[in-house]
C-alpha cells in the first residue's frame, strides 16, 4: 500500500498521491489510493498533522496583551533582575501611568514571558554562596525578547497617531456646531494644564535610591514637549471653530 508520506509500496511502484490528487480532487482529510477509492486520514492524525506544522506558528501568533507584561519585558532588558527589584523599578519609573497593583503581578508577568521565550534565568543566580537565603532567580531578556519588545513599541506609536488623528477629525464632524466643539476643545485644554508630566523622581520620593536614568529624562522631555506641541493645536482648533461660530447666522 502506499503512504501518505511518500514511501514505495510491496509493488515497488514510487507514490503517485499527488499526481491522484490533483486529478482526483481529494480533501485535505483524505487522499486517493492506486484503485482511486478515497483514504481517510483518522482525525487524531489530522489534527497531529496540522499542529505539528503550524505549531510553532500558532505559539508566536498568541499575543501577550497586557501592558503590564511588556512593560516589565523592557525593564528586564534594560537590566536583568528579579522579581522584587522588578517591582520596585516598575513603580518608580510607570507607577503614575501604568498601575501594577501588587509584586504578585510581576511574577505571573515573568511566567508568561518565560513561558513565550522572551526571558531565561541566569543559572548563576540558583547559586547562593555562604547565605542561607532563599536565592532569586535572576532574568534576562533573549534576543528574540528584545525583537518582539520593539514591536511592541513600535505598535504603541502607531495606536497612539490613530487615536490622535482619530479624535481631530472627530472634532471636525461639528463643523457646523461649531459652539460644541469650543466648549470640547476648552475642556480638553484644562486637561492638558492640570496634567503636570512625567518628572524626573528623586531619590527621596522613593523608598530605594535610585539614580535617574535614561527613560526618566526621555520621559520628562516628551511630556514637556507634547504639552506644548498640543497647546499649539489647541489654540489653532480654536481659531477655527471660533471663525466658524461667528460666520453662522444668528437665529
Amino acid at each position: 500500500m502506499i503512504g501518505l508520506c511518500g514511501g514505495v509500496g510491496s509493488d515497488g511502484q514510487a507514490d503517485r498521491a499527488s499526481t491522484a490528487a490533483g486529478s482526483g480532487g481529494s480533501s485535505p482529510s483524505g487522499a486517493r489510493g492506486l484503485s482511486g477509492a478515497s483514504v481517510e486520514m483518522p482525525l487524531k492524525s489530522r489534527v497531529s498533522l496540522r499542529f505539528g506544522i503550524m505549531g510553532e506558528q500558532v505559539k508566536r501568533e498568541q499575543s501577550i496583551r497586557s501592558s503590564v507584561t511588556w512593560t516589565v519585558l523592557g525593564l528586564v532588558i534594560a537590566r536583568p533582575s528579579y522579581g522584587w527589584e522588578l517591582w520596585t523599578r516598575f513603580e518608580r519609573l510607570y507607577g503614575d501611568v501604568l498601575p501594577v497593583g501588587g509584586e504578585s503581578n510581576i511574577y505571573r508577568a515573568l511566567e508568561a514571558l518565560r513561558g513565550k521565550g522572551l526571558i531565561e534565568e541566569l543559572e548563576e543566580s540558583r547559586t547562593v554562596v555562604g547565605t542561607s537565603r532563599q536565592p532569586k532567580p535572576h532574568y534576562r531578556a533573549t534576543a528574540e525578547g528584545v525583537e518582539r519588545y520593539a514591536e511592541w513599541v513600535m505598535a504603541q506609536v502607531r495606536e497612539h497617531s490613530r487615536r490622535a488623528l482619530l479624535f481631530a477629525r472627530e472634532l471636525g464632524a461639528l463643523a457646523e456646531e461649531p459652539e460644541t466643539a469650543l466648549a470640547i476643545l476648552g475642556r480638553y485644554e484644562q486637561a492638558w494644564l492640570d496634567d503636570k508630566g512625567a518628572k524626573i523622581p528623586t531619590a527621596s520620593e522613593f523608598p530605594t535610591p535610585a539614580v535617574p536614568g535614561l527613560a526618566d529624562r526621555l520621559a520628562s522631555s516628551y511630556g514637556r514637549d507634547v504639552k506644548a506641541a498640543m497647546l499649539g493645536w489647541i489654540a489653532y482648533a480654536r481659531r477655527e471653530f471660533t471663525a466658524l461660530s461667528s460666520e453662522k447666522p444668528q437665529l
